[in-house]
């Protein structure tokens, strides 16, 4: 399956995207010297989630994006804790979209005083149109889900006509669950927002490392950041890029590929999507 396919059976709320039984796991790959992407590793029954990137500084460290809830973020800093003691200085928040910011409580609960980094146009749009999303759409969509499986278990039938087996029915049941947690999460979430904006370009030094932030324009929403890294020629996209297709929702068709163009401009060796797997040619 693809994951075009799997978001669009998401959309159609005939499946989503569950996380390892009993909360959020994440595979940990190393991209660079210190630096890694955690890779949230999915099953069939939860809303979908970033992938988390973790740069390893001189004396501090940076990650982009948060998680979907607070529990993924839990689960990402218990990741980033066995790859280091340093404290987490820097938070970037590549876009509006919950799974990219919704656990940004959960770092700066564990970091005070962190710096949260995004676009002006980001920012905006997490206050915006995160918190809409917050207030009223994933609990909309969330409960939706938990009626579709509900029924499906009613009829014992899965999307496709055929019956479940008693390990399947097992897991469904498991998935309700999840999804009815995640409604209590969504309904819990203290949201945090982005304390440090820059409008086109921004760079920062931690140590030898230099990070250049840019706004490129619209494309997947308003206000998508990306970082580059100029020394390791590494790009970190957020949903400008994901492996194997785009997610579309709320985007700027037209605008994207001009924002497409730009990006492509950089000169990069590596690429690091929002989902999916790190790319590392240009084709």
């Amino acid at each position: 399956m693809t994951m075009r396919t799997a978001f669009t059976l998401l959309i159609l709320l005939s499946t989503t995207v569950l996380f390892a039984q009993g909360g959020y796991t994440y595979n940990v790959e190393k991209v660079a010297d210190e630096i890694y992407v955690l890779h949230p590793q999915s099953n069939n029954y939860r809303w979908v989630t970033a992938n988390i990137i973790v740069v390893i500084n001189e004396e501090d460290v940076l990650v982009v994006d948060s998680g979907l809830l607070p529990a993924a973020a839990e689960a990402a800093i218990t990741e980033i804790t066995k790859l280091t003691s340093k404290p987490v200085i820097y938070l970037f928040n590549t876009h509006w979209h919950g799974d990219h910011w919704q656990g940004n409580e959960v770092f700066a609960q564990r970091y005070p005083g962190l710096k949260i980094i995004a676009s002006k146009e980001a920012s905006d749009g997490i206050q915006r149109d995160g918190l809409l999303w917050v207030n009223k759409h994933y609990i909309r969509n969330f409960e939706a889900m938990v009626t579709n499986y509900e029924e499906r278990l009613k009829k014992g039938e899965k999307s496709d006509g055929t019956k479940f087996t008693a390990a399947e029915k097992q897991e469904l049941k498991e998935g309700i669950a999840f999804v009815k947690g995640d409604i209590e999460s969504v309904k819990k979430l203290k949201p945090i927002f982005p304390n440090m904006t820059f409008d086109e370009t921004m760079t920062l030094k931690s140590g030898s490392r230099e990070f250049q932030f840019h706004y490129l324009g619209r494309g997947n929403t308003r206000g998508d950041g990306v970082i580059f890294l100029p020394n390791e020629k590494i790009l970190i996209t957020g949903d400008l890029v994901v492996h194997p297709s785009p997610y579309e929702s709320g985007t700027f068709s037209l605008e994207w590929l001009e924002t497409s163009r730009k990006l492509a401009a950089f000169p990069y060796a590596t690429l690091i999507p929002g989902h999916g797997e790190v790319q590392h040619d240009t084709s």
